[in-house]
């Protein structure tokens, strides 16, 4: 199945606000689904966790391409707030949940900044510093 139909699999879902991996999971079990072979459904091989994420894989890798006359960006077409089973329209949860995603972002950063100690990169660890500060 083609991308497309995919993401328009995932927007039906998120329409009608079930786009939690658990119902893409679900959703797909129909052999018809766009999303069907995006799944392992032989349970011998992978158990029900690795299904959800391979739901949760699936949903990340839709995109939206917002197109400018200067510049094009891609960004994820839904994202999970972290106190949230429930996936958003990636404007949505950055309006909705901003302060949560800001705080997921500074640990993310601190974390960085604290492999390059362990690591003793200090000229890493000061270039990645100073990108954080510039302008």
């Amino acid at each position: 199945m083609n991308d497309e139909a995919k993401v328009a699999a995932l927007q039906e879902l998120y329409d009608a606000d079930k786009l939690t991996a658990e119902d893409v999971v679900e959703a797909a079990r129909d052999p018809e689904h766009p999303c069907h072979n995006e799944i392992e459904w032989d349970l011998s091989v992978a158990g029900y966790q690795y299904q959800l994420q391979q739901a949760r894989a699936l949903i990340g890798r839709m995109r939206v391409y917002i197109q400018s006359s200067t510049v094009e960006v891609q960004t994820r077409m839904f994202l999970r707030p972290p106190s949230s089973k429930q996936y958003l329209d990636g404007d949505k949860a950055v309006a909705n949940f901003r302060d949560e995603l800001v705080e997921q972002c500074f640990r993310h950063v601190r974390s960085t900044v604290v492999k390059f100690r362990r690591l003793g990169d200090d000229e890493l660890r000061t270039q990645f510093e100073r990108a954080l500060t510039a302008d």
